[in-house]
């Protein structure tokens, strides 16, 4: 009995003694935030949203199955499964191929008839304005650069024609005296000569002359530098050595005797040509591009919005003629899409069970059933992002726009139909495809968010413990948009504040 008392003396004992250092330790394990094992959370602003998680599956907006109206030997057969077919467009008959040849010269003439007569009321259209307008442009360039390019190059060759080996000439045979001699460029327009009257006079060269025929004036004869003569860029020196008698002089622009003229002048007058013709080309091209400018520009007249009128409805009174005729002999496509399936083959009697079937390609919708749990807060014009089993790494934008005021009962539960326009279609969509889809409640770019299991919640407050000065501290917070990633936007901390998990 003594033993037995002993014994439970000394559990007691261990137990106690372990109750206080528990109790002694216990502010020194929360004051550990940053120790091995405990887990801790920095709060910081990101992104958070609200979701609901469904799934759902592709399915075409327009699906049609065709078939014939009447008896008889199906003939053609004019499109194979995974055809595109426009609106309109024969599928298959058992007409005879003369009349559906007709019918489908008919629809083009409408089609036709149609697009000119809006081409004519609405005027061109904006890229063949433009075009137009560039084409002027382009013309006009053209023209203005072959007429500074030619203009140029003529006054450089007349330029050179003109003052090409500039010299004096004696007026009288008989005169032997050196003649002056003249240098620089001429660089007036006008051709013929100057001529040179020399006296005796009192200059200091003791000669002067008389100038007359381009320029006209007196001036005195220098022997030692060139001077000029007149205004037109030449200079003129006469002999120091040379006892000039009372003799005239002839200096003609251009020199005609030159050893070059005939060259120069050949280059100028080609240069001229080749401008007149080039010049000639460019302005046609100019004209022709303004009068087709205007015409596209032009406001139509109403005797031609009639006469496209008249031409129109002729047509489409043909297309009603010959449609009435074969209507119950062909099988036409009510709208523009792709054959999904041909279940009939050539030769057989038509029946009903020879259908053709006909799917919009290019307009899909998503479609979910959303549960009566989660269909609350969702609405039209929600944003949805849609992941494909066939392709998950790949995000799909989407739109809510439809949601069936009429449930479907599947295993007891109610289900709403929810449609989800794809912001875009890879070439990959198919019908059928299914994927799963998260659609945006709510969302928030910038809101302070911890993870839900960071939240202690006591008798309705919320509390979080936030490790300051290696302490552990108890603050009060308010919760606000719960996100479907089990964070939550919390108020109460400052940005940064390192959390511990409770």
């Amino acid at each position: 009995m003594r033993l037995l008392f002993s014994k439970v003396t000394f559990y007691l004992f261990v137990l106690t003694l372990m109750a206080v250092v528990g109790l002694w330790m216990w502010p020194t394990y929360f004051s550990v935030a940053n120790n091995a094992g405990i887990d801790t959370y920095v709060a910081e602003p990101g992104l958070i949203k609200e979701t609901v998680s469904v799934t759902g599956k592709v399915d075409t907006v327009s699906v049609t199955r065709l078939g014939f109206s009447v008896h008889g030997i199906i003939q053609h057969i004019y499109k194979k499964e995974g055809d595109f077919v426009n609106k309109g467009e024969v599928i298959a008959s058992v007409a005879t191929t003369s009349l559906v040849a007709e019918y489908n010269a008919a629809y083009s003439n409408v089609e036709y008839f149609r697009q000119r007569r809006e081409e004519l009321i609405e005027g061109a259209i904006v890229e063949e304005r433009d075009r137009s307008q560039s084409a002027v442009a382009l013309a006009n360039a053209e023209r203005d650069l072959i007429v500074n390019t030619y203009e140029q190059l003529i006054k450089n060759a007349k330029k050179s024609l003109l003052s090409n080996d500039l010299k004096a000439y004696p007026i009288d045979s008989a005169n032997d005296d050196i003649p002056p001699d003249i240098s620089g460029n001429y660089i007036c327009e006008a051709e013929g000569k100057y001529i040179l009257q020399l006296y005796a006079s009192n200059a200091p060269s003791n000669y002067s002359y008389v100038l007359s025929g381009l320029e006209s004036g007196t001036y005195s004869a220098n022997v030692d530098t060139s001077d000029t003569l007149a205004n037109c860029g030449l200079y003129i020196k006469f002999d120091n050595t040379e006892v000039y008698k009372s003799s005239g002089w002839e200096i003609p622009i251009p020199n005609t005797r030159s050893a070059n003229y005939v060259t120069l002048q050949n280059d100028y007058n080609r240069l001229q040509a080749e401008y007149a013709a080039k010049i000639k080309v460019v302005e046609e091209a100019v004209r022709l591009a303004q009068s087709e400018n205007q015409v596209v520009e032009a406001v139509p007249t109403a005797t031609r919005v009639r006469q496209a009128d008249a031409h129109y409805s002729q047509a489409l009174s043909e297309l009603a003629r010959v449609d009435a005729i074969i209507s119950d002999h062909i099988i036409k496509a009510p709208f523009s899409g792709v054959v999904s399936k041909v279940a009939m083959k050539l030769g057989e009697v038509a029946s009903p069970e020879h259908t053709v079937t006909v799917i919009d390609a290019g307009d899909y919708v998503m479609k979910a059933l959303v549960p009566e749990i989660k269909i609350v807060g969702i609405d039209t014009g929600q944003q949805a992002e849609v992941y494909f089993d066939a392709a998950p790494e790949e995000l799909i934008m989407g739109q809510v726009t439809f949601i069936s005021p009429v449930s479907k009962n599947i295993g007891g539960v109610s289900y709403y139909e929810t449609h989800i326009e794809l912001q875009e279609s890879p070439d990959w969509i198919r019908e059928g495809l299914n994927a799963d889809i998260e659609i945006v409640l709510n969302v928030k770019s910038a809101a302070v968010s911890i993870p839900q299991r960071y939240i202690i919640e006591e008798n309705d407050e919320k509390w979080v413990l936030e490790s300051v000065a290696a302490e552990s501290v108890r603050k009060r917070v308010q919760l606000g948009l719960v996100g479907s990633n089990d964070m939550v936007e919390i108020s109460g901390i400052d940005v940064g504040a390192k959390l511990i998990l409770p």
